[in-house]
């Protein structure tokens, strides 16, 4: 009777689960499909949606797709508190397919905040989840191997960074994903070319060139401008010249410093002092004083000091102490970031790669124990068919 009992209150459990099952709202259902090319129309949708209204999980879909549409429309991430709470429930919430996107955005939105070590961790644990599931996670997975290349890039590890790299561009050469070849020639062209390699920085730029026409014309300006630094680099100023005239208006404006920066060189060492001054003392107004250091080593150069007015020069001598103090005091934190990222990314290598030699001892171990327990059983039924055949031979005997 109580198992009766029992099994008939189970059956109503069960009924009950499947009646409140539910399926995502419909409405972040299509902005998901939507988000990746219309992150601004999805941002809209978004804010148009009211979250007091949704469920727990709609809720949290709703906020990662929020930091999804933010990422994609090239809107600077200013705080992590949203992409924790969204890991935390993905992370205690079981979602293969939510979970590692939820980790990307982790490390994107890190990579904003200027916490490298944090960003590279997040872009990891994303590529540990994939492992295993890559026709699942393919355009995740190019994604997150193309991040964490451009993010050793910006820690100038650069020979950490080209294997992701290739990687990446693996994926997109199989997918025929032209944004990306695009995107992943430039910046591997830019890699080599932080490393003074130009011909073969050109060679990917090139690569990426080929792609070019499939994207904004903000994006391609930034393509133009690398080229431009190339060229100047192999000493062919002619061409540098003609690259670089329309680049620093037409780049995105977060890229818009180093179009002055390379625009700056370029035009001194054409000769070109007005232009050359012109971009320098655009970079000297910058808030970032990486830009103001690279601004005044042009203005003091031998060739454009004399174009300094009078009075400016106390006033630009004392801003440029400053900055040079500021710049060398905070390069010896920026070097210890970078020594712990490079220790951290080797501590998480190494991890990984005893993880993996334990998984492989282990299912040798567990093989030896099949065969083991095969033998054995093979051995007992032998015993015991020749037991019983000696058991025959006996009762034949004897009758």
């Amino acid at each position: 009777m109580m198992f009766r009992l029992g099994t008939i209150i189970a059956s109503i459990l069960f009924l009950l689960a499947c009646c409140t099952h539910r399926t995502t709202d419909g409405r972040l259902v299509r902005i998901a499909a939507e988000v990746s090319a219309s992150p601004n129309e999805a941002l809209a949708a978004l804010d148009s949606i009211d979250t007091r209204s949704l469920p727990d999980a709609d809720r949290h879909f709703y906020d990662l797709l929020t930091i999804k549409a933010r990422d994609k429309a090239y809107i600077t991430h200013e705080s992590d508190s949203l992409i924790l709470d969204v890991v935390k429930y993905y992370s205690t919430n079981s979602n293969d397919t939510v979970y590692p996107e939820a980790l990307y955005y982790g490390g994107r939105v890190y990579s904003d905040l200027g916490d490298y070590p944090t960003a590279l961790d997040y872009f990891q644990k994303a590529l540990n989840q994939i492992d295993g599931s890559e026709q699942e996670h393919t355009d995740l997975k190019g994604c997150v191997l193309s991040q964490t290349a451009r993010l050793l890039n910006s820690l100038r590890l650069y020979s950490q960074a080209v294997p992701y790299l290739t990687k990446a561009l693996a994926i997109d050469s199989v997918k025929c994903d032209t944004f990306n070849l695009a995107y992943d020639n430039e910046l591997l062209g830019a890699i080599y070319l932080h490393q003074g390699d130009g011909t073969t920085a050109e060679k990917y730029f090139r690569q990426a060139s080929r792609w070019a026409s499939y994207l904004k014309p903000r994006d391609m300006a930034h393509m133009q401008m690398y080229m431009a630094a190339t060229k100047l680099l192999q000493k062919d100023i002619d061409s540098a010249l003609i690259l670089i005239r329309v680049v620093p208006s037409n780049v995105r404006p977060i890229h818009q410093n180093l179009a002055y920066a390379y625009a700056s060189d370029i035009y001194l060492a054409a000769g070109v002092k007005d232009s050359a001054y012109f971009y320098a003392d655009k970079l000297i107004h910058s808030s970032r004083k990486n830009n103001r250091k690279n601004g005044y080593r042009n203005l003091f150069s031998d060739k454009l000091f004399n174009l300094i007015p009078t009075d400016s020069l106390p006033v630009f001598t004392k801003d440029y102490f400053l900055t040079m103090e500021a710049y060398y005091n905070s390069h010896e934190n920026e070097h210890a970031i970078l020594q712990n990222t490079f220790y951290n990314y080797r501590i998480h290598q190494r991890e990984r790669q005893n993880a993996e030699r334990r998984a492989i001892e282990f299912s040798y171990y567990i093989g030896i124990l099949i065969l083991i327990v095969l033998v054995s059983v093979i051995v007992i039924l032998f015993l015991k068919y020749r037991k019983k055949k000696l058991l025959a031979e006996l009762q034949s005997t004897i009758l």
